[in-house]
């Protein structure tokens, strides 16, 4: 006897019912993207949109671990533990991808305004990088297990990542303020940051999804749905003991929440195929089309 029979046998074929449309649904949008991944693979990309395919690629390969851990979430209702991370993982995606499209300039070809803003991302990761290297040398310098060769080198790497970008990073390994990076920014991007307020020198989750509400009328509503979605998942990250209490639940209210997620899925990649170039771009456009209607039709047999 599995732990959902044991504790959640009420509901749990209707459960499972709907985890087989979840997941149905999700193996389509893996193919889907495969074949996107793979129509643009040897097509040049207009300047700095590489950027929206890393994304999707990102979004295929959790989508596909999470299908990897539903058989076991038919099992134990805690495994949602683990898919419910992925998801946060997911919806983190697509709140850099809106985010990001919404510094494209269309009157410029250089595409200034979104390097600008992958480049602060760039400075984080580099900066990170830095710490990682510093503490573990400090760690490995407690213990006495680092030789004075291994320390040289560890100096010399950050060395070379503070000198390789001096557009980031000061000669003194701090990061530079993401306001002098923007040098170049179209005024109507920075018009709307100054509104939002300083978001310090990280571009916090919370930023993206103020500058994505102020984007248009039309994000305002999606702004509300991915901030409900990112706050639930980031429960399953943290500890509590109030949180806590959500492991033990059955998935009634998390299939809601997953085919709310696939549906930001969906109009996301609506948005970023936009700005992909593809080989048979009108033919995949319209199976796409034809994927929704029936993940659509599919999610009205679910009862929620």
């Amino acid at each position: 006897m599995t732990y959902n029979d044991k504790f959640h046998s009420d509901n749990l074929d209707q459960i499972n019912t709907d985890l087989d449309k979840i997941e149905d649904a999700q193996n389509r949008l893996i193919d889907f993207l495969s074949k996107i991944l793979l129509a643009s693979n040897t097509v040049d990309q207009a300047t700095n949109c590489e950027c929206f395919r890393v994304l999707l690629g990102k979004i295929r390969i959790n989508i596909e671990s999470i299908n990897a851990i539903i058989p076991l979430v038919r099992k134990d209702f805690k495994f949602k533990i683990s898919i419910n991370l992925l998801y946060r993982c997911i919806i983190d995606d697509i709140i850099n991808a809106l985010y990001l499209i919404n510094f494209l300039d269309f009157n410029d070809p250089n595409q200034t305004s979104l390097s600008n803003e992958l480049n602060i991302l760039n400075k984080e990761f580099l900066l990170s990088i830095i710490d990682a290297f510093t503490e573990k040398s400090i760690y490995d310098e407690s213990l006495n297990i680092i030789t004075n060769d291994q320390k040289t080198i560890i100096n010399n790497d950050i060395k070379n990542i503070i000198n390789n970008n001096p557009n980031l990073i000061n000669t003194n390994g701090k990061g530079k303020q993401n306001s002098d990076i923007r040098i170049g920014t179209n005024d109507i991007f920075l018009n709307r940051i100054k509104v939002i307020g300083s978001a310090g020198n990280f571009l916090s989750s919370n930023f993206k999804l103020k500058y994505i509400e102020k984007s248009s009328k039309e994000m305002e509503t999606q702004y509300k749905q991915l901030k409900y979605l990112f706050n639930y998942y980031t429960q399953y990250q943290h500890f509590n003991p109030e949180a806590s209490k959500l492991i033990q639940k059955n998935l009634d209210h998390d299939i809601y929440n997953y085919i709310a997620t696939i549906s930001e899925m969906l109009s996301v990649i609506e948005i970023l195929i936009g700005f992909i170039n593809i080989d048979d771009s009108e033919f995949l456009k319209g199976q796409f089309v034809g994927m929704c209607n029936y993940i659509e039709e599919s999610f009205k047999e679910i009862e929620i």
